[in-house]
Order: structure tokens, then sequence, then C-alpha cells
């Protein structure tokens, strides 16, 4: 698309119609410390996301080792002696 037209199809021009509009870009400038300023900033805000990111983990891993040992616990305190039998046919041949 050429700068200027609307569109191929219909080929108006936009820099000759009105109200034409022209778009510049502009490199903002800023001072040292400004730029200082917004670095400091970025930093701390990244410390926090990977501190908060570390926290999250630790408290994850901590709730799936306690739910490990809650089983452990249930399972003992569930224990039966069903737990230790088989049940099998005998035949003639094992009383012989």
């Amino acid at each position: 698309m050429l700068l200027g037209t609307d569109n191929a199809l219909n080929g108006t021009n936009n820099c000759t119609t009105n109200p034409a509009k022209l778009y510049m870009q502009y490199k903002c400038k800023q001072t040292t410390d400004e730029l200082n300023i917004k670095r400091e900033q970025g930093l701390f805000i990244s410390f926090c996301a990977c501190f908060a990111c570390l926290f999250w983990l630790i408290v994850v891993w901590y709730l799936q080792k306690t739910n490990d040992v809650d089983f452990m616990h249930w399972d003992i305190d569930n224990l039966t002696s069903s737990d230790f039998t088989i049940e099998c046919q005998i035949t003639e041949d094992m009383w012989g």
C-alpha cells in the first residue's frame, strides 16, 4: 500500500482530500537521570516478580509434601486385615 492512498481499489489519495493527516515519529528525549529512574523501577518490578514466583514455588512444594505425609498418615490409620489377605481355591490335591 502506498503512503497516502486509501486503498488500491478506489484510488483515492488521503494526502489531497480534506482533512489530510500526517503522522510522524519522534524520538523521546530523556535525561540520563530520568532513564536511570526508569531502569531502577524496572529492576525493582522484576525483582518483585521473581520473588513472588519463588515464593509460589515454595508454597506449592510445601503443600505437595504435606499432602504426601497426610496421605501416608491416612493410609496407616485405615489399615485393615483385608489389606494382607488373599483369596484362593484349595483343591483336594493340596490337602493330600
